[in-house]
Parts: structure tokens; C-alpha cells; sequence
């Protein structure tokens, strides 16, 4: 197992690997950019690997101003179950939906 993290653990050797099993935890709501992370991360993912996410995620946009998870002031990034299906259709990638807080999408090629 390799950790990275960009404060407390910025080893970015181990992001010069490729994985079986990719783990983001309490992290993907961090990204300032998600659109590169996700792609770098499944560009690091290998065939048949899967990507789980751990996050907090928004069931109904009309509650967002109320939301207690965007008073965070670290959480720039927001996710919906629609976010995640996208993002499986945009990588091909088999998505499972295990809870409203943990995803996995596995690899297919």
C-alpha cells in the first residue's frame, strides 16, 4: 500500500505507478480541479482495477445553501449519484453504488 496526500504525506513517487485498487477517502470534495484528478487518477488505475470513493454526497440541489457539508471551508468540489454516472460513462467504467457516501467504479480496459 502507497499513501499520498498532498500535506501530510507528498511522496509523488507513488503517483508515478500504476494500481489495482485506488482509495480516495474524504478527499475527492478537496480537488480544485476535478476533472484532472479524476483523470490522472484513473489514468493510474489498472485494467480490471477499481477506484473507490469515499464522499458526502448531495441528494437534493435545493438544499445545497443549508447543506451542512459545503460550511467546510476546505470542500470546493460537490458530488451527486448523477456526477458519478457520468463519470463512469465518460471512463467506460462499471459503477457501483454501494451507499449515499462510498462509489466504486471498476475498470473495464
Amino acid at each position: 500500500m502507497n499513501i499520498f496526500d498532498p500535506f501530510y504525506h507528498p511522496d509523488t513517487s507513488v503517483l508515478d505507478q500504476p494500481y489495482d485498487f485506488i482509495v480516495t477517502t474524504e478527499t475527492v470534495e478537496h480537488f480544485y480541479h476535478p476533472a484532472d484528478e479524476f483523470d490522472r487518477l484513473w489514468k493510474l488505475l489498472n485494467p480490471g482495477g477499481i477506484l473507490g470513493i469515499m464522499t458526502k454526497q448531495l441528494r437534493d440541489p435545493s438544499t445545497f445553501e443549508s447543506w451542512h457539508y459545503r460550511n467546510d471551508d476546505t470542500h470546493v468540489a460537490f458530488y451527486q449519484i448523477k456526477t458519478f454516472e457520468w463519470l463512469s460513462n465518460k471512463y467506460g467504467a462499471i459503477l457501483d453504488i454501494i451507499s449515499d457516501r462510498v462509489i466504486l467504479m471498476h475498470k473495464t480496459k
